[in-house]
C-alpha cells in the first residue's frame, strides 16, 4: 500500500472539482488499469468528498492498514471545527463512504475538539495502534501549562476512544514528571511495537 497526497481531482469518484490537497493510497497488488481502487484517506465526516482545506504528509503503518496525516480541514472529524493544523489517523480496511470513521489524533485534553495550535510530523507505530508526534498546542496534557509555546512530543493509542479524556502521553515531560520540558523537543519517532 502507498499513501500520497495529491492535487488532482481524478483520483476518486468522491473527489471532484475539489481544489485542496488531498491524502490518497493505492493498494498495489491491484492492477492499475482496475478503476475506482484509489481510496481517498481524508475523506470528510460525512464520506462524501474531500477535505475543506488542504490534507498533508501521510505516514501509513508498517501492516498497511492506518494512514496518519496532516489537515487544516474543519470537516473531517466531528470533533474538529476549526483550521489549526491537526492530526487524523484513518484505518483503510474501514469503507471511505462510512461517516465519521476519521480519528483525531491531536485532540485536546478533554476530548472534546482539537488542539488550540498546530501539530505535525506524525510517526506511527508498526500495527498502527500508536501514533507519537509534536505539537505547539497547550491543551493537549493537564501537565502542559497554557502558557507554554515550545514544541513539545505527544503519543496518542487511537484505540482509546477519541473522546476520552487525558488520554495523550506527555513524551517530552520534564525530569521531575511534573510539567512539559523548557525547550523545544521536536523529530518525533516511534518503535515498531508502540512502546518507546
Amino acid at each position: 500500500v502507498v499513501a500520497f497526497q495529491s492535487l488532482a481531482a481524478n483520483l476518486s469518484a468522491l473527489d471532484t472539482g475539489n481544489s485542496n490537497q488531498d491524502v490518497f493510497s493505492r493498494n498495489i497488488q491491484i492492477g492499475q488499469t482496475e478503476s475506482n481502487q484509489t481510496y481517498l484517506v481524508s475523506v470528510n465526516k460525512d464520506g462524501t468528498g474531500g477535505g475543506n482545506r488542504n490534507s498533508t504528509s501521510p505516514v501509513i503503518s508498517a501492516n498497511g492498514n492506518v494512514v496518519v496525516f496532516a489537515s487544516n480541514a474543519s470537516n473531517l472529524n466531528s470533533l474538529d471545527t476549526s483550521t489549526t493544523q491537526d492530526l487524523f489517523a484513518r484505518n483503510l480496511q474501514i469503507s471511505q463512504t462510512a461517516a465519521n470513521q476519521t480519528y483525531l489524533v491531536s485532540v485536546n485534553k478533554f476530548g472534546t475538539g482539537g488542539g488550540n495550535n498546530m501539530s505535525s510530523n506524525p510517526s506511527i507505530s508498526a500495527d498502527g495502534n500508536t501514533v507519537a508526534f509534536v505539537s505547539t498546542a497547550s491543551d493537549l496534557h493537564s501537565l502542559d501549562p497554557t502558557t507554554n509555546t515550545n514544541i513539545d512530543v505527544f503519543a496518542r493509542n487511537i484505540q482509546i476512544a477519541q473522546t476520552a479524556a487525558n488520554q495523550t502521553y506527555l513524551v517530552s515531560v520534564n525530569k521531575d514528571g511534573t510539567a512539559s520540558a523548557n525547550g523545544f523537543s521536536n523529530s518525533a519517532v516511534i518503535s515498531g511495537d508502540g512502546t518507546t
